[in-house]
C-alpha cells in the first residue's frame, strides 16, 4: 500500500506540472505597471572636514600626549579621599597607571608631567576651551620620562605635601579638583591609559602616619575624561578628514534626483578613497567609520541610527565602501536629502585619523555613490 500511495502522489505531480497555464492572476498588475531593476553612479557634490564638540568622560581609555601640531591632556579626579586625615604626615604618593594604547612614533621616548587642577570641572561637559590659563597650577607635582611599556602598570611618584593639603581640603569641606596630565610639545607621541570604566583604572596609594600609626589609602574611583585637538597638519586642499578623539568628522551630499520617487533601494554603496601619507591607523586602530542620515545639515545634527562597515584592515588597501542603502531609501522614500556625516567608530577612545580624497582630486578618487534600485514604470 505505501509504494501504491508514492506512485499516485508522483503521478498526480506530474500531471499538475504539464498542464498548461490558465488566466488566473493576469489582471493584478496593470499592464504599464513593470518592475525595472537600474543601477547609477553619483559623485558628492560636497565634501568638507567640519569640528563637533566631543566629550569623552565615559571613555574607557585617557589619552595624553602631542602629535604634529596637536595635543592631547588627561584629567583625573579620585573620589574617597577621607575628612579624617588633617595633619597626617604623608610619606608617600603614587599615581599608578595602565598603559594601553599608542599613537604616534612608537620608538620615541614618552614624558608627562602631572599638575594639580585648580578649576572646576566635569567630566560629562569639559572642552578643550575648558583648558585656560589657569585651570591647572604651574608647579609640577610629579613626572615621567622614559620608554612608557605597552601593558602592565606605571607608577609615578607625586609631591607628598600634595596629599597633605588635600586631607586639609577634605577636613575643612574645601574642593579637590584633581590632576592633570600634560605632555610637553615635540615628542610626537601620544599613550593612552585605562580610565576609571576600564578593566584596569587609575589608583592613587598615599602612605601616611597618624597618630603615631602608619597606613595606607588607595583610591580607585572617580571621574576622567582627556581633552583634544586635531593632531595633524591642515590637510591638503584635495582632501577631507575624519578623526576620533579630536571632533573632526566629514559632511557629504550627494544628488539622487535622478533615482524615481518611491523605487526600492537595493543596494548603496558610499565608496572613499584614502591618502596612505595622511591617514594614521596603527594596531590598536579600530578601523572603521559609521554614516550617519543627516537631520539638519546646518546644525550638522543626524539620526543616531547608523549604518557601519569595516574600512581597511592595513592603509595598504585604499579604498573604502560603506554600505548605506537604508540612508538612500530614505531620500528617495521623500525624506530631505541634507547629506551624510562621518565619524570614526572609536571616536571616544581612539585617534585614528582617516584622509580621504575630495572633490578636487581626480574622478576616480572622488567620493562615489553607486546605487542600485528597482522602479515601477
Amino acid at each position: 500500500m505505501r509504494w501504491l500511495y508514492v506512485i499516485s502522489l508522483v503521478t498526480l505531480t506530474l500531471w499538475s506540472c504539464s498542464q498548461k497555464p490558465n488566466s488566473t492572476g493576469i489582471g493584478i498588475l496593470p499592464p504599464d505597471d513593470v518592475i525595472a531593476p537600474d543601477s547609477a553612479a553619483v559623485t558628492a557634490s560636497e565634501a568638507t572636514t567640519f569640528f563637533d564638540t566631543l566629550y569623552t568622560g565615559h571613555a574607557n581609555v585617557l589619552l595624553v600626549g602631542t602629535f604634529q601640531n596637536g595635543e592631547s591632556i588627561g584629567l583625573l579626579s579620585f573620589d574617597g579621599v577621607p575628612d579624617t586625615l588633617k595633619g597626617a604626615s604623608v610619606t608617600s604618593a603614587t599615581l599608578i597607571l595602565s598603559p594601553r594604547y599608542s599613537f604616534g612614533n612608537p620608538l620615541t621616548s614618552f614624558t608627562m608631567n602631572i599638575y594639580e587642577i585648580a578649576q572646576a570641572w566635569k567630566a560629562d561637559s569639559v572642552t578643550w576651551g575648558s583648558i585656560t590659563p589657569g585651570f591647572y597650577r604651574s608647579n609640577s607635582v610629579g613626572s615621567f620620562d622614559g620608554n612608557m611599556p605597552d601593558t602592565g602598570t606605571v607608577s609615578i611618584s607625586l609631591d607628598p605635601s600634595l596629599l597633605q593639603t588635600w586631607f586639609q581640603r577634605k577636613a575643612d569641606s574645601l574642593p579637590i579638583y584633581g590632576l592633570a596630565l600634560v605632555a610637553p610639545q615635540g615628542k610626537n607621541a601620544v599613550k593612552g591609559f585605562g580610565a576609571f570604566q576600564s578593566s584596569s583604572p587609575p589608583a592613587l596609594e598615599v602612605i601616611y602616619i597618624k597618630d603615631g600609626s602608619h597606613d595606607t589609602l588607595r583610591l580607585s574611583r572617580g571621574a576622567n575624561a582627556y581633552v583634544a585637538h586635531p593632531f595633524s597638519p591642515i590637510s591638503p586642499s584635495n582632501e577631507f578628514v575624519v578623526q576620533g578623539g579630536t571632533g573632526l568628522r566629514g559632511f557629504l551630499l550627494f544628488d539622487v534626483h535622478s533615482i524615481p520617487s518611491h523605487s526600492f533601494i537595493n543596494d548603496a554603496r558610499l565608496v572613499l578613497s584614502l591618502d596612505p601619507n595622511e591617514t594614521q591607523l596603527n594596531s590598536y586602530s579600530v578601523d572603521s567609520v559609521i554614516a550617519y542620515f543627516v537631520t539638519d545639515s546646518a546644525k550638522k545634527t543626524f539620526s543616531e541610527v547608523s549604518y557601519r562597515f569595516s574600512s581597511p584592515k592595513t592603509i595598504t588597501q585604499t579604498t573604502v565602501e560603506i554600505p548605506i542603502a537604508p540612508i538612500v531609501q530614505r531620500w528617495v522614500s521623500g525624506e530631505p536629502n541634507q547629506g551624510i556625516i562621518l565619524r570614526a567608530a572609536a571616536e571616544n577612545y581612539r585617534l585614528d585619523r582617516f584622509a580621504f580624497y575630495s572633490l578636487t582630486a581626480d574622478s576616480l578618487s572622488q567620493p562615489r555613490l553607486f546605487i542600485k534600485y528597482t522602479s515601477i514604470k
